[in-house]
């Protein structure tokens, strides 16, 4: 599809502004430890460093299902299956 960026370059450059005036937010608030502002919108990031088998995944069904605007972005390492199997022992 067509990208639409709401500014022309002509207009840019007869304006004195810049880009990062059109993609940059206007505020970035970190003062609070629970979360962060972009603008008028409030952001907290959770981090589950361990994730066990047994949940498989009905914990990330369950996030996705809420009713919040939510990025779900996972890190994953591959294992032998003699690894994978060990780990399912202990």
């Amino acid at each position: 599809g067509e990208h639409h960026l709401p500014f022309s370059y002509r207009d840019l450059t007869r304006s004195g502004q810049t880009t990062r005036h059109f993609i940059a937010p206007n505020l970035l608030d970190f003062k609070n430890k629970n979360y962060l502002q972009i603008n008028d919108r409030l952001l907290q990031i959770v981090y589950v460093r361990d994730y066990g088998m047994e949940l498989g995944d009905q914990f990330i069904r369950d996030l996705m299902q809420g009713d919040l605007e939510l990025i779900v972005s996972l890190h994953a390492q591959s294992s032998t299956k003699a690894d994978a199997m060990k780990k399912l022992r202990t």
